[in-house]
Formats: structure tokens, C-alpha cells, sequence
């Protein structure tokens, strides 16, 4: 699903005003309403890869749709199936109804689960209608899928996320919060009063610092707030240190990204807490993609400090074990909207496939800056799992051998700037 197409369904996160018994009668079903009941929040079981949903990690609980009224019943469903497995659950929703997503962080929370935010695509859904998709989902057969970080949890969906023990907002994935729209008339407010009040003390029952409702209650329902990783932290919904995803095959048609079309490329995205508090947090991206026979086009982007105005001149490279790639000190500006807002530097090299084959049998690589200007500081290393990189080479070289082409419109070169 595109972020456009996500946009035009934000409109549809419907939050309830009060429990049911308090609140105002209301009319005909709004259109919230037949888009929960269209497309109500499915819960299946899914697995993949190793340490694809965390450490030790290959199966999880998947959360797809939006919330309904049945949801809460359905996910207990679920669990009592699982017979006392704890399995992670990762949401990918637009929002719904306020009072079954508090209903389901406290279910999460009493059951001291983790939840995330990340997309599940089956196998099966790769080539299938979103209809075929949802059919498939709902089998009750545990389904080989993938984990996606490009996904999104708006509206009621960010209450249940804050109900987990723990909670993982990967890059890339988009939290959003608005005001919720009240059922019927409110006169006189005392609905809304009711609604607010009930979610503040849901808020304070899980800990989230009250700067949170704060930003909620600034954003009109017909709009949508997205937060920041900065604000993620503040507001203690996720405070790691470091996020990385896996290493992932990318075919550009379902990545779902505002991004000019791109070539078959392996990407891997990671945000890490910075400064002498560690309270400011810096994306970057590395992209591989087709550079000609039996090579590799590697593309780094580091978003730009506040106080940078043009690429640094320091020095960058690319570390595997003693084994280094250095990239060129002239760097180009891109965007990259769907992972963070503002400007990123971007360093392009051509290297050997047989780097990173080699680079994928280790645990990790390295990310070394250099500013030669200050021969003493220490340089900043950025160290990287290589989780996913094995398998996503493989696909990438596969695609590269039956292009046989170098890669066209990629990304920091003019046209995508």
C-alpha cells in the first residue's frame, strides 16, 4: 500500500467517545464506520526468517486492517490457540475504535507482551488481490511471510502499541496520532470531555509521559501528525538507542515509498541516539543495487545535523573485519521522506559483489566517519547486524545477472535529487 493511498484511509481511524452505554445516540453508519466494517483488523500467525521479528526470533503475531469492535475478542481468540507461546505482535493499521484499541493495550499489557510496528506480508499475498490477500490471512494456518519496516500505525492503532511491555518502532515505520471524532452530537462537550479524560488516565496507566496527549489534542481529526523518532523517545514509546532493520530484497513496485521508481535494490535502514545526552537521533540508509557484471552500486545516506548546511568533507568507509571500502569525499543531497524528513548526504561507490558475500558471513560491519579536521576525535562508528544480507544478495545478484545493465535513476544521482 502506498503512503498516498495510506493518506486517503487516515481519514477512516474512528475514535469512540465514551463506553458504549454512555454514549450519544447516533445515526445512519458514518463512512468510519463502513471502512472498519470493510476492512476489520485480522490477527493470523506468521513466521520467517531467523531473528527476522527480534533476537532468536522467527514467528510472531500478525495485526493487519483496522480496529473493530470484535477485534479484542478475536486477538484473546488467538492467544488461548497459542497455549501460553509468547510471541511478539507486530500492527499495521490505520485506526479504528479507540475503545477496542485501549481494550487490546491492556490485554498486552497484562500479558507483559511486545508489539512493534512493521508489516506482515504471506508469500501467498505477493502476487494476490488485497480481497485473495485478506482470504488467505484469515485461514488460521500459520503463514511464511515477510516483516516489512515501511508500515503504519495511526489513530486507535498508537494506543494499542503503547499498551505493550515493549515496543519496537523499526525506521521507516510511521506512528500517527490526530484527535478522535466523537460519535453523534456533543452539545455541550461532555463527550468529548469523557473521551479525553478516558484516555488520559489509559496514557498514565502505561507510563507515556503526558507531553504525548499534549501533541494529540493540537491535531484536528481531519488531520495527521506523524512523530518524530525524537518525539518516540520524549514521550517514552520507544527509547532504544539504536533501531536497525534486516538487510531486505526490495522490489520498488510494493515498497510502497515516495520515491522516484527505483531498480531492484537491498536495503537497510538504522536510527541511533546521538550527542553528549544521547536525546537527538540520526538516520541512515545503505542501498546496493546493479553496477555491471559482478558488482555492486553502494549508496550510504546520513541525514544531516541541524547544524550542516552542506556535505561534510570527513572521511567515510565501509568496514568488514579488516576489509574496507572508503567512498569518495564529495557527497550529493537527496530526500528521503518516508524514513525521515529533511536532507540526507549521499556517498556512492562501486565495489565487488564479493565483499559483501564475504561481509555476510560475519555478525556485523561497520559504518566509520572520520572529520580530518579534528585529528583528535574519536570517529564515529556505527556498527551494523548482517542479518538478512545473505539471502538478500542472492535475490539481488539473481536480478542483476538477468539485467546486466547498471542501475538508471538511482537514488542520489541528479534526477532524485
Amino acid at each position: 500500500m502506498s503512503f498516498a493511498r495510506i493518506a486517503a484511509v487516515l481519514a477512516c481511524g474512528l475514535a469512540s467517545a465514551a463506553p458504549a452505554a454512555a454514549a450519544p445516540a447516533a445515526g445512519p453508519q458514518a463512512p468510519e464506520t463502513l471502512a472498519i466494517l470493510k476492512r476489520p483488523l485480522i490477527f493470523f500467525v506468521a513466521k520467517g526468517e531467523p531473528n527476522v521479528c527480534g533476537p532468536g526470533c522467527n514467528e510472531w503475531i500478525a495485526a493487519d486492517g483496522m480496529f473493530d469492535a470484535g477485534a479484542p475478542r478475536r486477538l484473546r481468540a488467538l492467544l488461548v490457540r497459542l497455549e501460553g507461546r509468547k510471541l511478539p505482535i507486530f500492527f499495521h493499521s490505520p485506526g479504528g475504535l479507540t475503545s477496542s484499541a485501549l481494550e487490546i493495550g491492556r490485554l498486552l499489557r497484562q500479558r507483559k507482551m511486545t508489539a512493534g510496528v512493521s508489516r506482515t506480508v504471506p508469500a501467498g499475498c505477493v502476487a494476490a488481490s488485497e480481497e485473495k490477500c485478506r482470504e488467505l490471512m484469515q485461514t488460521g494456518e500459520a503463514l511464511e511471510a515477510e516483516l516489512r519496516n515501511f508500515a503504519l500505525c495511526a489513530s486507535g492503532c498508537v494506543y494499542a502499541l503503547i499498551g505493550a511491555q515493549l515496543r519496537h518502532v523499526p525506521p521507516g515505520a510511521r506512528i500517527g496520532v490526530h484527535t478522535g471524532k466523537i460519535a453523534g452530537k456533543d452539545v455541550d462537550g461532555r463527550y468529548r470531555a469523557m473521551s479525553n479524560a478516558r484516555t488520559a488516565r489509559y496514557l498514565q496507566e502505561m507510563g507515556i509521559a503526558g507531553a504525548f496527549f499534549d501533541v494529540v489534542l493540537k491535531v484536528p481529526y481531519e488531520q495527521m501528525h506523524f512523530l518524530s523518532r525524537d518525539e518516540l523517545a520524549q514521550f517514552g514509546i520507544d527509547r532504544s538507542a539504536v533501531r536497525e532493520t534486516r538487510w531486505t530484497a526490495m522490489d520498488w513496485p510494493w515498497a510502497g515509498m515516495e520515491w522516484p521508481p527505483q531498480p531492484f535494490s537491498v536495503v537497510k535502514f538504522v536510527v541511533e541516539a546521538s550527542g553528549e545526552q544521547r536525546k537527538q537521533y540520526r538516520a541512515a540508509a545503505i542501498r546496493l543495487s546493479c553496477a555491471g557484471p559482478e558488482r555492486v552500486a553502494l549508496r550510504y545516506f546520513r541525514k544531516m545535523a541541524s547544524t550542516e548546511t552542506v556535505a561534510a568533507p570527513g572521511s567515510i568507509e565501509l568496514s568488514a573485519e579488516g576489509e574496507k571500502l572508503s567512498f569518495p569525499r564529495a557527497g550529493s543531497m537527496s530526500k528521503i521522506d518516508p524514513l525521515e524528513t529533511g536532507w540526507f548526504e549521499a556517498r556512492y561507490i562501486s565495489a565487488p559483489f564479493t565483499f559483501f558475500e564475504a561481509a555476510a558471513t560475519r555478525d556485523s560491519i561497520e559504518i566509520v566517519e572520520s572529520d580530518p579536521t579534528e585529528a583528535a576525535a574519536s570517529p564515529r562508528i556505527l556498527k551494523l547486524s548482517t542479518d538478512g544480507l545473505s539471502k538478500a544478495l542472492e535475490r539481488l545478484k539473481k536480478a542483476c545477472d538477468s539485467r546486466r545493465s547498471p542501475a538508471a535513476n538511482s537514488l542520489g544521482s541528479p534526477r532524485a535529487r
